[in-house]
């Protein structure tokens, strides 16, 4: 790259937006896919994560493992502006070309050493990388729709997005997912959430366990008249 730049001071210890899926799911968030090539574009509404499906195949023709040839500066303001502007489609021009280093860490790299320039890649990945802590997380992303991987596994997936946000100089105050992240922990430290979300997976996850829970319902409705009505009997005989 030309001229010397000033990188962003930040600490550079692994940062927290939000918590990974599997415990989002638990305190009753539910995730779905937002039907956009925009794949920075996320969303959050009434318990409802909405992210746009993310494409993960081998490294040969991976969006997070494709390569570029003569990375310059100029490169990568240029693939910025063009995500921004046109989606994930813009990246086709780029997939087949060849370097080193993939794309996104590229751009995450740019991202780094220009005071000037916004964080929106630093932000999505990192974001992702919250939400990816296993194969499970991998997993229930997978069977939403989110992510689609021809990597061996899960755990690869999960490696993937962890070794790209390693040591990464980050504000979270500066981020574009701030906000929604707030509205996020949010919704997740609400109680009442999780303790509903238990409560419709012990009790409302099978038509005999619905059931059930009716029936102890109604037993205890009457246990209750019947020893409202004996004492009432007690205090007020006739």
């Amino acid at each position: 790259m030309g001229g010397q730049h000033v990188g962003r001071v930040v600490d550079k210890r692994r940062q927290q937006l939000i918590h990974c899926v599997t415990e989002l799911s638990e305190a009753g968030i539910k995730f779905k896919r937002r039907k956009t090539d925009r794949f920075w574009d996320i969303k959050f509404k009434d318990g409802v994560l909405k992210i746009p499906r993310l494409l993960i195949l081998d490294r040969k023709s991976s969006l997070l493992s494709c390569r570029i040839s003569n990375y310059t500066e100029e490169d990568a303001s240029d693939i910025t502006n063009a995500i921004k502007e046109e989606g994930t489609s813009s990246l086709t021009n780029y997939t087949y070309l060849t370097s080193e280093n993939s794309l996104f860490l590229n751009l995450i790299a740019f991202e780094q050493c220009q005071l000037d320039c916004s964080n929106d890649i630093t932000s999505y990945m990192i974001f992702m990388d919250n939400l990816i802590n296993s194969p499970t997380d991998v997993a229930y992303l997978h069977y939403h729709g989110i992510i689609e991987h021809g990597l061996g596994s899960g755990a690869e997936v999960a490696d993937l997005f962890n070794r790209l946000c390693e040591e990464v100089a980050f504000d979270i105050n500066d981020s574009y997912l701030s906000r929604l992240s707030e509205q996020v922990n949010k919704y997740y430290t609400d109680r009442w959430n999780a303790w509903r979300e238990s409560l419709k997976h012990n009790y409302f996850n099978h038509p005999w366990a619905i059931i059930s829970f009716v029936a102890a319902v109604v037993l205890l409705v009457l246990t209750l008249a019947q020893t409202f009505y004996a004492v009432y009997g007690y205090y007020n005989p006739r």
